[in-house]
């Protein structure tokens, strides 16, 4: 075979892993699809039983039929929920599998890696169910056994949609995914996993798991309220709570007045917090039957057949803190990223450091993502997960008593403030016979910084990095780094950023900043020793800008100018109108904000080498961006397709080409692309999330 004949391995890993991550999702779908049926599977079981009963004892139970007619309940909730779930993935991709029936190819780490997440009452000794749950939103792994083996398609051989030979591209509806047809047969063991969720949800979201709440979350709330007495609204300290389940402890946190993130692994756990989060409008608005599984340690029938409310109360009206958010995927590959270090202010740790493959990397990674002196607060057993897991020999499970725990904690520079025994449950019936009760361990550490054998300090002082030096700095761009341009054009006083709140933070009056305190560009050109950039439109003012901090002159531009226009796009009005998008808030486009700065180099000097201006610009840093934002959000916001926003691509692309070209004229100038988009913006309450919804997915 020629090279140019030879497969794609890498491409056919990765639609084979997107493919087998479809599938998993589809799984754990099809576990709550199913749910119904488990339950009345039991029943019939249940009648099976009574049925077998000598006519004497049934006499006796003749109240026993009656009961199971009351276990047949229909589970509205469950189809509400998955009619208002957003599959993240293409749903017909994991038809490639079936044309892939050997999977030793498939990477490794593809193919194994399980999350335990469930605790509750069983007839284990533990007291917690713990079981395999191979779902995760990024770098979503499942074992084979349970891809291959476990799960079968209810009907795999029509109904799939039809694959273009030319493509590969299946053509779905999608919603089919609902479909019957398009459901797994899963193993009893998946939908155990949505009885589990049901406990989770009467622990995190209903009134009667307000007890376990009491015993877990309120020492956790009461320490950080007392850690952190002074919480400002402006600049409110931020909080991590991985493992967040759904999502109870991390709200509560927000409204504490913390800007508070969840980071949840398991798709089970996120498409429940999701609806609840983002689409209940009343309290007790869904009801769930959350013991009628087992009839085991009933006081009675009642008691077991009891109907459970839920939520307790209106998420959307809780008073959380702007910035609560819930960010999906594995906690080791989400925070191991180099922009989580140093980034929290606390990390809440609950019912979830024993969920490790490798305790020790979870505590060094709490370590690195918080800031020194920063604070870990950690409640919860030590019932690892993966210690009974019997899978492939490279399967890790590191257990490690709470002393060694401890240990590794001081190893990686925490200090110990506070540690006590808090005695509680995990998803218990409340009023059953049985209840498994942990002696969990709850502490408070302070981070004090690394000074062990892990990262030994240098021997020798380590050489300061050698600065830029630039004479000026050029700016081109929207909101993220307006500096007071918009609120100079016509329709100005009527935007937001000319009121209040904005530059509340930074001299108590308006800025003509979108923020309420500093942008990137205002700590770059302080970094550089520089002024910040005036705005290009205060060269047409006849007196003084009142946005202008008091003190300064009206118009300085010997260190730069800032051309960036709040709400401007990349590519001019008229082209987007071509494209049917409407540019609503300025028609000063990125290409206007270039015209602008060669009319300005223009009117400044006749004879470019011989003038003042020409030797700035030979020693100035000039920045582009972020730009192109508003372009794909305003069409997105106007109802256009991602194929529509797609064909904006290199036309954008284009027009930020334009701007490097002015380093075929000014060959000494340094050019920065900046995309500050999901960096650190400062304070910038627009880009902040709008809603719950907006802060899941």
């Amino acid at each position: 075979m020629s090279n140019e004949e030879q497969p794609d391995n890498k491409h056919t890993h990765t639609k084979l892993e997107e493919a087998m991550e479809v599938k998993s999702l589809r799984r754990i779908i099809s576990a709550y699809l199913n749910y119904s049926d488990a339950a009345e599977e039991d029943v019939k079981r249940y009648e099976r039983s009574y049925r077998s009963l000598p006519t004497a004892h049934k006499a006796i139970l003749s109240h026993y039929p009656f009961k199971c007619q009351q276990l047949r309940r229909k589970f509205i909730f469950i189809q509400n929920m998955l009619e208002a779930f957003d599959p993240p993935l293409d749903m017909s991709q994991d038809i490639v599998i079936y044309e892939h029936e050997e999977l030793e190819n498939v990477p490794k780490n593809c193919l194994s890696g399980e999350r335990n997440f469930c605790s509750g009452q069983s007839a284990s000794t533990s007291g917690r169910t713990c079981f395999s749950e191979g779902d995760q939103t990024k770098g979503y792994k499942e074992s084979q056994s349970s891809a291959s083996n476990d799960v079968e398609a209810v009907n795999n051989q029509a109904g799939l949609g039809s694959i273009s030979e030319s493509k590969g591209n299946v053509n779905l509806d999608p919603r089919d995914w609902l479909d019957p047809k398009f459901q797994l047969k899963v193993p009893l063991v998946d939908v155990d996993k949505v009885r589990c969720i049901i406990r989770n949800i009467v622990r995190d979201w209903a009134s009667e798991g307000g007890k376990e709440r009491d015993q877990c979350y309120t020492p956790i709330l009461e320490e950080l309220d007392r850690l952190f007495p002074n919480r400002s609204k402006d600049s409110p300290p931020c909080c991590l709570v991985p493992g967040a389940g759904l999502g109870r402890l991390t709200l509560e946190i927000s409204c504490l007045g913390f800007i508070s993130q969840g980071n949840e692994f398991s798709y089970y756990m996120m498409i429940c917090s999701m609806f609840i989060l983002n689409h209940t409008e009343t309290v007790g608005e869904w009801t769930v039957h959350p013991w009628i599984h087992s009839n085991c340690n009933s006081l009675s029938d009642n008691d077991q057949l009891r109907v459970v409310s839920f939520p307790d109360i209106h998420p959307a009206s809780a008073g959380i803190t702007e910035g609560f958010s819930m960010c999906g995927g594995d906690f080791v590959e989400v925070y191991s990223d180099s922009n989580q270090e140093g980034a929290w202010d606390a990390v809440v740790t609950c019912f979830f450091l024993d969920t490790a493959h490798n305790i020790v990397e979870y505590i060094e990674i709490i370590s690195r993502i918080l800031k020194d002196g920063g604070v870990w607060i950690n409640l919860g057993p030590l019932l690892y997960h993966f210690a009974d897991a019997y899978g492939t020999e490279d399967e890790m499970s590191i257990e490690l008593s709470l002393e060694d725990v401890m240990k590794v904690a001081f190893d990686y520079g925490f200090h110990l403030e506070h540690e006590k025994i808090v005695e509680t449950t995990y998803t218990a019936n409340p009023q059953a016979m049985m209840q498994n009760r942990y002696n969990a361990a709850f502490w408070t550490m302070t981070k004090k910084g690394m000074q062990s054998r892990t990262q030994p300090r240098p021997l020798r002082p380590q050489p300061e990095p050698q600065r830029c030096k630039y004479d000026g700095i050029f700016q081109f761009g929207d909101s993220i780094s307006d500096t007071g341009n918009q609120i100079l054009e016509p329709a100005g006083p009527r935007s937001p950023c000319a009121h209040n709140p904005y530059g509340q933070k930074l001299i108590g009056e308006p800025t003509g900043r979108c923020s309420n305190g500093r942008l990137m560009i205002d700590f770059i050109a302080q970094a550089l020793g520089l002024p910040t950039p005036k705005p290009y439109l205060e060269l047409g003012l006849p007196t003084p800008n009142p946005y202008l901090e008091p003190g300064e002159p009206a118009v300085s531009f010997n260190h730069g100018v800032n051309f960036a226009v709040a709400g401007s796009t990349s590519l001019n009005t008229s082209v987007l109108l071509q494209n049917g998008i409407l540019s609503p808030v300025t028609n000063s486009s990125l290409l206007v904000q270039l015209d602008w700065f060669l009319a300005h180099y223009q009117n400044l000097c006749e004879t470019a080498k011989n003038c003042e201006t020409y030797n700035i610009l030979k020693g100035s840093l000039f920045m582009v961006g972020e730009t192109g934002g508003n372009d794909y959000n305003y069409a997105f916001l106007q109802g256009k397709s991602i194929e529509d926003a797609t064909a904006l691509v290199p036309l954008v692309v284009n027009n930020i080409r334009d701007v490097a070209k002015l380093r075929l004229e000014y060959p000494n100038v340094a050019i920065v692309y900046a995309d500050y988009y999901q960096a650190s913006n400062g304070f910038l309450p627009m880009l902040h999330n709008l809603d719950l919804k907006q802060s899941l997915f």
